[in-house]
């Protein structure tokens, strides 16, 4: 960064960029992602629920799903 550049220069970045403003606006946009997949998630397993019968293999599917989040978190 060059000492004329400041936080609100258009300039294209990636999440290497340490300008406050950037950093902030990298933050929102992961919190952002985290929260449509935890409501994916959620909706899948409504979904799962909803759909199959009741001998138990939509719970089974629902904690195959929880394992899986859980790997990538």
């Amino acid at each position: 960064m060059t000492s004329k550049e400041t936080d609100w220069d258009i300039h294209s970045c990636g999440y290497h960029c340490e300008i406050p403003a950037c950093m902030k606006a990298q933050r929102l946009e992961l919190l952002a992602r985290l929260d449509a997949a935890e409501k994916m998630v959620l909706t899948a397993k409504e979904i799962v629920r909803s759909e199959l019968d009741s001998n138990g293999q939509a719970e089974a599917i629902c904690l195959a799903i929880d394992a899986a989040t859980k790997e990538i978190s």
